[in-house]
C-alpha cells in the first residue's frame, strides 16, 4: 500500500483520500473502520440469536400441535 502523502486530500473530510491514479476515494478513519467492524459482528450475533429463537419456537408449536393432538384423541 502506498503512504498516506500519496493521496489527494479531499476537502469535505480530511480522513477521505482520493487515489490520483484510480480516482477512487479511500477512508482512513480507522477509528470508525473498528467502530463499523463491531457494529457489523453484533448485527451478526443477533442474526444468529434470531435464528436460533425461530427455530425454538417451530419445536414448541411443534410439541404443542403434538399435545392438542392428543388431547382430540383422547390419549391424555
Amino acid at each position: 500500500m502506498k503512504d498516506i502523502r500519496d493521496y489527494l486530500i479531499v476537502k469535505e473530510d480530511r480522513t477521505l483520500r482520493r487515489d490520483p491514479h484510480s480516482g477512487a476515494i479511500i477512508n482512513f478513519d480507522n477509528g470508525a473502520y473498528v467502530k463499523y467492524m463491531k457494529k457489523l459482528k453484533k448485527i451478526e450475533t443477533q442474526e444468529r440469536e434470531i435464528e436460533g429463537l425461530k427455530t425454538e419456537l417451530t419445536e414448541i408449536k411443534g410439541l404443542l400441535n403434538k399435545i392438542l393432538e392428543s388431547k382430540q384423541h383422547g390419549n391424555i
